[in-house]
């Protein structure tokens, strides 16, 4: 067999699979729900893979998005990648691991197999024009001993450069396992990370839309404004998080319906309980602190009243001295009872004039 046909063969085996493991995401619509900092990340993980010689991690929480866009990373592929995709879990020991990748790139018999034989096959596939990719999904299931595996094979660089590229997706609980002493001694330096984003509230609501539409849950589900942002604050702005909360509301919308119409008698009811849950939290807890302001007022009325009462106090009475707008002072009049005695009508004595004195 010729280095093309062999290349060839190994190619063919190496396609992408996750026989290891299950994959939840596995045979879902190839339709995405994508945000700049998403596409951003793609791009770089596809641009990376193409030039860069690091081990690529992908760290995110839980429901952050990580198999979704290995799925999108998968679908982009291009021609000359040979991808082997391994789902990773704690059982997955070193000579597992390297049985598995000689399966997926042709070496058949595996037990006879050695990691020099596996070198050779990716300088084969180099050598026609073929990149491959070792991408491990939950890879901080993988044990110690396997990871340390990992980066054995990946700094094997026969003329110093890399034949292969690793693409790992991951939780920061790799980070723990990469504070071991055993994994301090390897060359931490040759993993470049990518974070994960999450959601903002305009982009969690344009999630929730996109879901409603996947689900045809459009029309025959409405949510109240209260209730999604209620969800999308419990999420967080994770994705799996924000989905799971959305099947869970579609899982028990039948039987929870604001309003049904029973067959015998088409007598309506209500059900408290799912109006409460549209309503905001603001309103869940400001409604009660107003019915109670409202019963003390009822129940205190009469003191608070008798605090606002005038009836008790003096009027005060108007100054008959003081000018009005007009400028003329009011003419005060005797109060009853006084009589007033008339203006003397004697005179007064006249002073003689002074006399002059005469001069000197």
């Amino acid at each position: 067999m010729s280095m093309e046909e062999r290349a060839a063969d190994a190619e063919e085996s190496a396609i992408p699979s996750r026989e290891h493991g299950s994959d939840s995401a596995q045979g879902r619509a190839a339709t995405f729900f994508s945000t700049p900092e998403l596409r951003q990340r793609l791009d770089l993980l596809r641009h990376l893979t193409d030039n860069s010689e690091k081990i690529l991690l992908i760290k995110g929480v839980d429901g952050s998005g990580k198999s979704t866009l290995l799925q999108q990373f998968r679908q982009l592929s291009r021609d000359e990648w040979v991808i082997c995709c391994l789902n990773a879990d704690h059982m997955l020991q070193p000579d597992q691991f390297f049985s598995l990748l000689f399966r997926r790139f042709g070496l058949a018999d595996s037990a006879a197999m050695n990691i020099d034989e596996l070198l050779k096959r990716f300088e084969m596939l180099q050598a026609a024009g073929r990149l491959p990719i070792i991408v491990i999904d939950d890879a901080h299931l993988l044990p110690v001993a396997t990871l340390i595996a990992l980066f054995r094979l990946f700094e094997r660089r026969p003329g110093n450069r890399a034949l292969i590229r690793m693409v790992l997706f991951a939780t920061p609980e790799i980070n723990t396992q990469f504070q071991t002493p055993q994994l301090q001694a390897m060359n931490l330096q040759s993993v470049q990370s990518l974070e994960m984003p999450l959601f903002d509230m305009a982009q969690a609501q344009a999630f929730i839309g996109f879901l409603l539409d996947l689900e045809d849950k459009q029309r025959g589900l409405k949510l109240a404004a209260g209730r999604i942002e209620r969800i999308i604050k419990e999420s967080a702005g994770v994705p799996g998080v924000l989905e799971a909360q959305l099947q869970s509301v579609f899982a028990v919308a039948p039987d929870r319906a604001v309003e049904t119409v029973a067959e015998t008698g088409r007598k309506k009811t209500i059900d408290v309980r799912t109006i409460l849950a549209d309503l905001p939290v603001s309103v869940l807890v400001g409604a009660p602190l107003l019915g109670l302001l409202l019963l003390l007022t009822l129940i205190f009325q009469d003191e608070i009243n008798g605090l606002f009462d005038q009836t008790g106090t003096e009027p005060v009475a108007e100054d008959a001295a003081m000018p009005r707008e007009d400028g003329l002072r009011p003419l005060k009049l005797p109060e009853p009872g006084n009589s007033v005695e008339p203006p003397s009508l004697v005179s007064t004595p006249v002073d003689p004039p002074l006399k002059r004195c005469p001069p000197r």
